[in-house]
């Protein structure tokens, strides 16, 4: 959560992990009653050789919603 109200991003290899780190993200959302949040999923496109996302937009129309407050 950014306190300036900019986006935060976690990545993660495996969509299971990102999964579970969404919601442990949600739940502190929900623990500190947070308005105004989203927590969305999105597949990122990545360069393994140049350690760089190569993804222009986090969240696109392709990208899953999981929680709204």
């Amino acid at each position: 959560m950014s306190e300036d109200g900019g986006q935060n991003m976690n990545s993660f290899l495996k969509e299971e992990s990102a999964t579970s780190n969404a919601d442990e993200v949600i739940e502190a959302i929900k623990k500190v009653k947070k308005k105004n949040m989203k927590v969305y999923l999105s597949q990122l496109e990545y360069d393994s050789y140049n350690n760089r996302l190569l993804t222009t937009n986090l969240i696109d129309e392709y990208s899953e919603l999981l929680f709204q407050s």
